[in-house]
Order: structure tokens, then sequence, then C-alpha cells
């Protein structure tokens, strides 16, 4: 009996699965990014180059932090910590991003506890 339900489950799961796969996402129109006007695009910083700008510096405390982290520990986490910081652009949760990244590196394993609350912060 309960593996008859199981199976029923599952075929109404593939089914609903399956309509969603086939509904018609085709429109007649394309759909079109909101138009920003060019006073703004002209006056505004370019987020690209900015973007550019924090991975090279984040990628130097990078290096540093794997030159670092065999010989001095305490000075290859701050390397990263900045390295993140500099990256994630001062979010407040980047320390936290950091010491979980290096627990992970030093140990060579990751919990799966470690992984989940890493992609949490990353999708916050």
């Amino acid at each position: 009996m309960k593996y008859r339900a199981h199976v029923y489950l599952v075929m109404v799961v593939a089914v609903f699965i399956g309509f969603l796969g086939c509904s018609d996402t085709d429109t007649e129109e394309p759909i079109l990014a909101p138009e920003v006007p060019p006073e703004e695009v002209a006056g505004a910083d370019d987020p690209l180059e900015a973007l550019k700008a924090r991975e090279v510096t984040s990628r130097e405390h990078l290096n540093k932090y794997i030159e670092l982290k065999e010989t001095d520990p305490d000075a290859a986490f701050e390397a990263l910590k900045t390295a993140s910081s500099v990256l994630y652009d001062n979010h407040p949760k980047s320390g936290e991003y950091a010491k979980l990244l290096f627990d992970r590196d030093i140990a060579g394993v990751a919990t799966l506890p470690q992984i989940l609350a890493m992609e949490e912060i990353l999708l916050v």
C-alpha cells in the first residue's frame, strides 16, 4: 500500500513538471529591459569598470593569501578577509564568508552545514 502511494505521488509530480516544461513560453514581442535615459548613464560611474577594479584588487589579496596560508595562517586569513571584503564591496557578511572559506580550505573538506552557510551568504 505504501509503495502504491509513492508511485502515485511520483506520477503526479512528473505530470506537473511536464506541464511546466511544455508551457508556451514564446512571446510575439521580446521582453525588453526598461530604457534608461542617456543622461543617467553618462552621469553614473561605469559599474563594469568598478567591478573589474575590485576584482584586480581582490586577486592581489588572494595571491597574498595563497603565499601565506602555509607559513602564517593568521596573516593569510586577514588577506582572505580583505579580499572578500573588496570583492563583495564591503558587504557586512563578507568576513563571515571569509571565515567559512578559510576553515574549508585549511581542513581540505567541508561539511554540509558549512556549504549551506556559504551558499546562504552568497544568496543574501
